[in-house]
Formats: C-alpha cells, sequence, structure tokens
C-alpha cells in the first residue's frame, strides 16, 4: 500500500504472484486508498489489487479465479482481456462466467477490444450450462458504438459459451472481427463443422468477419 501510494504518476503496472498482507480496518479513509489515476496501462494477476484503484486505465490484462470483481466504471477504457483460471471444480462455471460477462460490459463504455481466455481448461463431458439463457434487456454501449474486436482463446463450443459468442455478433454494430480460437483437444474434423455453423449465426455489423483457427 506505501509502494503504490508513493506512485502517483505510475503509467505502467505489472503485478504478478504478488501477496500482500494488509490490516483489516472497520473504517477505512481515502487515504487508504493509492492514487493510481495516471495508470493507462496493467497487467495483474494478483487480487489484492482493488479495481477501483485503476479505474482510468485505457489497457488491462488480468487474471481472475471466478466470475466476481469488476463494479468499478471504467470510463477510458479501450481494451481487456480476462483471463479465468480454474485450476479448482466448482458446479456451473461457465454458466456462470459467460452471464457474468454480459452484464459487466456496461462499466466499459468505450472498450474497443475483448479477449476472453481460460487456462487450465480441460475437455468436458457433459456441458453443465441447460440453464435458460437470457440476453440482457440494457444493451451495452461498447457494443452499440466501440466494440470492434472480440476474441474467445480456448473455445471449446458449449452451449454457455455460444449463447455469448452469438450474443456478441447480434449487438456489436460496429464489430470488425470475431475470433474463435479452439481449445487444443477439439478435434480437426470436429474444428470445421464449428466453423461452419458459426459462419451461419447472424451479425448485426455487416463488415464483420468470423474466424475460427
Amino acid at each position: 500500500m506505501k509502494l503504490l501510494s508513493g506512485c502517483p504518476i505510475l503509467e505502467e503496472l505489472e503485478a504478478k504472484d504478488l501477496i500482500v498482507y494488509t490490516l483489516c480496518k472497520e473504517f477505512p479513509t481515502d487515504t487508504d486508498v493509492p492514487s493510481l489515476s495516471n495508470l493507462v496501462r496493467a497487467n495483474i494477476s494478483d487480487p489484492h489489487i482493488q479495481f477501483d484503484w485503476i479505474h482510468n486505465i485505457h489497457h488491462l490484462r488480468t487474471q481472475l479465479r471466478g466470475p466476481f470483481g469488476f463494479d468499478t466504471m471504467f470510463h477510458n477504457l479501450i481494451h481487456l482481456e480476462l483471463i479465468f483460471d480454474f485450476n479448482f471444480r466448482y458446479l456451473f462455471r461457465s454458466q456462470h462466467k459467460c452471464r457474468w460477462l454480459t452484464k459487466i460490459l456496461k462499466n466499459f463504455p468505450k472498450l474497443q477490444t475483448l479477449i476472453i481466455d481460460e487456462i487450465n481448461k480441460v475437455d468436458t463431458v457433459h456441458d453443465y450450462c441447460d440453464g435458460k439463457w437470457e440476453d440482457p434487456t440494457i444493451i451495452s454501449e461498447c457494443l452499440l458504438s466501440h466494440l470492434t474486436t472480440c476474441s474467445l482463446r480456448n473455445y471449446s463450443h458449449i452451449s454457455c459459451e455460444l449463447q455469448f459468442a452469438k450474443y456478441i455478433m447480434k449487438n456489436s454494430r460496429v464489430l470488425s472481427t470475431m475470433t474463435f480460437q479452439c481449445a487444443k483437444f477439439i478435434e480437426t474434423n470436429t474444428k470445421l463443422q464449428m466453423s461452419r455453423e458459426l459462419s451461419l449465426y447472424p451479425r448485426i455489423s455487416g463488415a464483420c468477419k468470423i474466424l475460427c483457427i
């Protein structure tokens, strides 16, 4: 906390494998929050870095252990890379992740590039995404005016991933590239079939190209 508070004009931050010990305070004050308002780029894999500290950021790459956080508005964020690390198993994890993603998009009104990855992903026999999918009633501003690039890495074509991809394609008015980077365990024939299927889904942007690699 002392280190970050002493860097008021810091522009780039990378925090990896960081362990932070803090004392719990019943009534935290404004002085407990580091001033990182000039930060424009960050690569964070540590949950102790609070997102509201970096609300003015432009480029953010962060590793998450579950679908939570991002309650802060990021008015200047144009590039976001979310890496989910699910080393532990819990029920409906992909379903929760995809629905959470559609909800937090409203917090990035100027977002142009969205990259979603999931490391330690394994082939699943069962698809635990049987719950009914519902699109948000309000379309996020970034989809209406700014999002041009969306990439889903380690894509495995399970129901909730597909529903999220379809939601992005049918609501992103200026989307130019939608990329599906298939998981390594996907066989070539299956990948070709997925590519043909994905190319048939409607896109509101006439300039949108679908890449399945």
